[in-house]
């Protein structure tokens, strides 16, 4: 397994930029916005989308997530989105871990899932949602379960031990969408907000049976940052209808 995951992430990059280009572009050089891609003329309502950026990492450290998202056009405006998560170990982690253990058996498990939703609202006159750059609302509720498999041996060693990690943020978000030929969406966005998050572990041994639970110190892994400071930013793809 080679560790080629950036080219992909670097790719959707330039394509999102030249799409910005193209669009200013022909405002530059007179032409009508219905005429230049028909983005006022019946815009497309439905978009589903994913985020092949979250596939190989996540909010999480060390989990990545497969993404399904959809979002509706209520009015020329705005819109809403919903989205739900699977995720589990990134296999850049499951790379390195695996080069570290040279050859030895993999014992790590994640599980979870992460549900988000946004509402969105489309700020430039000349375009009618969901084309555009826009600002919204967004809040996620992100859950998973790390573990030893029964089957391994560490797992009694380590008191039958596993964590359940919580990860709870909302946001105040700003983004730009493109929808080219009203089919292929990709958008764009980052964010700022509050979020709380924390880890329980639970333990069963033999002489011990417990819960310990304790929040996250995130200045830790991103010094300089508030513990309840909250940055985002997702690259999403996918058609529209």
């Amino acid at each position: 397994m080679q560790p080629v995951f950036k080219v992909g992430s670097i790719r959707y990059g330039i394509l999102l930029i030249m799409g910005f280009f193209t669009l200013q572009s022909a405002r530059a050089q007179g032409f009508s916005m219905d005429t230049a891609d028909l983005l006022v003329k019946d815009p497309p309502l439905q978009i589903f989308k994913t985020s092949p950026m979250a596939m190989l990492f996540s909010q999480i450290p060390g989990t990545a997530e497969t993404r399904m998202m959809y979002e509706q056009v209520h009015s020329p405006k705005r819109s809403s989105v919903i989205a739900l998560s699977y995720v589990y170990i990134s296999p850049l982690l499951e790379e390195f871990i695996a080069q570290q253990l040279n050859g030895l058996p993999f014992e790590l498990k994640i599980n979870g899932f992460r549900i988000q939703g946004a509402t969105k609202h489309y700020i430039i006159n000349e375009f009618l949602a969901p084309y555009g750059i826009y600002i919204g609302l967004h809040a996620s509720y992100n859950s998973l379960k790390a573990y030893i498999p029964k089957s391994s041996p560490y797992r009694r060693t380590l008191n039958n031990a596993f964590e359940k990690t919580i990860f709870l943020n909302t946001n105040v978000i700003g983004g730009l969408q493109i929808v080219f030929f009203k089919k292929f969406a990709i958008d764009a966005y980052a964010g700022l907000g509050y979020r709380n998050n924390f880890i329980t572990i639970h333990e069963q041994g033999i002489s011990y049976t417990g819960v310990r639970k304790y929040q996250i110190d995130m200045q830790e892994v991103f010094p300089g940052i508030g513990n309840n400071l909250k940055l985002s930013f997702s690259i999403n793809m996918g058609l529209a209808f």
